[in-house]
């Protein structure tokens, strides 16, 4: 419901653009309403779910960036009250080239022991312009300075090292590893604790980049894959200061080594 104030007679603007969300921390896969679709990603052929690449690439600015992801990890492992809310505003550009400032609004929920964070988007761009961040648009150039000066094809993209969730790719990852931009790739339980340990050491300061093997699929039907990735920290932790490294850039490429456990 939205009310609006004003003098006798006065007619009232346009209503806003009210969306809502749900993402799911074990499919890690959100779904939306046709509005957050149609009207705030600007896409044309609206889809049950998406992955978190198939939504990230859209924003322009998302100054809560970290501190969202902290907060999704606490939700994650039991570390805050799911009820506990968060809100930001986000800019973005829609795939219908129209920029928008969105102000989110979220909470966890845990029901039946189905673990989710829904979200409500409320379009502020009427009264809040929307941002390009540099940082953001910088790390874009980076990336496709650095495809040019590698030797072989490989993906880049950004992972989020308390979550382990890859948020975008800059560059699509070649081969078998393609489908990576827009879905969620499953980790072979066999590689998800050199997967954790890379992650922590990266994020203690133990490491500035290390390479690691994952064994990926995406769906149940299929062979596992071996992904190479050399995963680099966006950043210098300081165990001093209390200052941990949140982000990390990621470059991927297919595998040649046999699978062998």
């Amino acid at each position: 419901m939205q009310v609006y104030i004003a003098a006798a007679g006065e007619a009232p603007p346009p209503p806003r653009t009210v969306g809502t969300f749900e993402w799911d921390f074990a499919t890690m896969r959100s779904e939306h309403t046709p509005i957050v679709e149609e009207k705030i990603l600007g896409i044309d052929t609206t889809q049950p779910n998406r992955s978190l690449p198939e939504i990230w690439r859209f924003f322009t600015a998302f100054d809560k960036r970290d501190a969202y992801t902290v907060y999704v990890g606490q939700i994650g492992h039991g570390q805050i009250e799911p009820s506990q809310p968060f809100a930001a505003e986000i800019s973005l550009e829609g795939d219908d080239k129209v920029l928008r400032c969105v102000h989110m609004t979220t909470r966890g929920r845990e029901i039946g022991g189905r673990k989710t964070i829904a979200g409500l988007i409320h379009d502020l761009s009427d009264e809040t312009h929307p941002k390009r961040d540099f940082h953001r648009e910088y790390s874009k150039t980076q990336a496709m300075t650095i495809e040019k000066s590698l030797a072989e094809p490989m993906g880049i993209g950004y992972l989020e090292l308390i979550t382990g969730l890859f948020l975008e790719w800059d560059v699509t990852p070649p081969g078998p590893l393609a489908r990576w931009r827009t879905e969620v790739a499953e980790i072979h339980e066999k590689s998800r604790d050199a997967f954790l340990h890379a992650r922590e050491s990266l994020r203690n300061g133990d490491a500035l980049s290390l390479d690691v093997v994952l064994f990926v699929r995406f769906s149940e039907s299929e062979a596992w894959t071996p992904a190479e990735l050399t995963i680099t920290g966006v950043a210098t932790a300081s165990a001093e200061h209390g200052v941990t490294v949140v982000q990390a850039m990621v470059l991927v490429r297919p595998g040649t080594g046999p699978i062998c456990w």
